[in-house]
Protein backbone atom coordinates (compact mmCIF):
# COMPACT_ATOMS: atom_id res chain seq x y z
CA UNK A 1 0.00 0.00 0.00
CA UNK A 2 1.14 3.24 -0.87
CA UNK A 3 0.16 6.42 0.81
CA UNK A 4 -0.05 9.61 -1.42
CA UNK A 5 0.22 13.52 0.03
CA UNK A 6 -2.75 14.82 -0.03
CA UNK A 7 -2.40 18.12 1.53
CA UNK A 8 0.44 19.42 3.81
CA UNK A 9 0.37 22.76 6.17
CA UNK A 10 3.31 24.21 7.76
CA UNK A 11 3.63 26.69 10.15
CA UNK A 12 7.03 25.74 11.92
CA UNK A 13 8.99 22.47 13.11
CA UNK A 14 6.67 22.66 16.48
CA UNK A 15 3.39 23.37 14.78
CA UNK A 16 2.56 20.88 11.35
CA UNK A 17 -0.41 18.69 10.08
CA UNK A 18 0.12 16.31 6.87
CA UNK A 19 -3.22 14.23 5.08
CA UNK A 20 -2.19 11.26 3.52
CA UNK A 21 -4.28 8.81 1.94
CA UNK A 22 -4.02 5.48 0.31
CA UNK A 23 -6.63 2.73 -1.61
CA UNK A 24 -6.22 -0.52 0.70
CA UNK A 25 -9.26 -3.16 1.89
CA UNK A 26 -10.93 -2.33 5.31
CA UNK A 27 -13.14 -4.57 7.22
CA UNK A 28 -12.68 -6.77 3.73
CA UNK A 29 -13.94 -4.19 1.33
CA UNK A 30 -12.12 -1.20 -1.18
CA UNK A 31 -11.79 1.42 1.09
CA UNK A 32 -9.78 4.67 0.78
CA UNK A 33 -7.50 5.15 4.33
CA UNK A 34 -6.97 8.69 5.32
CA UNK A 35 -3.82 9.40 7.78
CA UNK A 36 -3.64 12.67 9.35
CA UNK A 37 -0.68 13.83 11.25
CA UNK A 38 -0.62 16.22 13.49
CA UNK A 39 2.19 18.31 15.42
CA UNK A 40 0.93 21.11 17.65
CA UNK A 41 3.59 21.73 20.31
CA UNK A 42 4.42 19.19 22.61
CA UNK A 43 1.45 16.81 20.83
CA UNK A 44 2.01 14.59 18.36
CA UNK A 45 -1.53 12.85 16.91
CA UNK A 46 -2.18 10.10 14.14
CA UNK A 47 -5.73 9.91 13.30
CA UNK A 48 -7.08 7.06 11.07
CA UNK A 49 -9.79 7.36 8.96
CA UNK A 50 -11.62 5.20 6.01
CA UNK A 51 -14.53 5.77 3.49
CA UNK A 52 -15.62 2.88 1.72
CA UNK A 53 -16.13 2.75 -2.57
CA UNK A 54 -19.79 2.29 -2.67
CA UNK A 55 -21.02 1.46 -6.46
CA UNK A 56 -20.31 4.12 -8.39
CA UNK A 57 -19.57 6.47 -5.31
CA UNK A 58 -17.95 6.77 -2.38
CA UNK A 59 -19.11 6.75 1.63
CA UNK A 60 -18.71 9.15 4.00
CA UNK A 61 -15.02 9.21 6.21
CA UNK A 62 -15.49 7.22 9.11
CA UNK A 63 -13.67 7.43 11.98
CA UNK A 64 -11.25 4.19 12.56
CA UNK A 65 -8.60 5.32 15.67
CA UNK A 66 -5.85 7.52 16.76
CA UNK A 67 -2.91 7.54 18.34
CA UNK A 68 -1.92 10.66 20.78
CA UNK A 69 1.67 11.36 22.32
CA UNK A 70 2.30 14.15 24.37
CA UNK A 71 6.09 15.51 25.46
CA UNK A 72 6.48 14.96 29.48
CA UNK A 73 8.76 17.74 31.29
CA UNK A 74 12.51 16.19 32.03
Amino acid sequence: QRYSLQSCEYDDPDHWTTVMVASDDDDDRLALIRITATRDGDRFSSRRDVQYLVGDGRGEWLFRNELILRRIAD
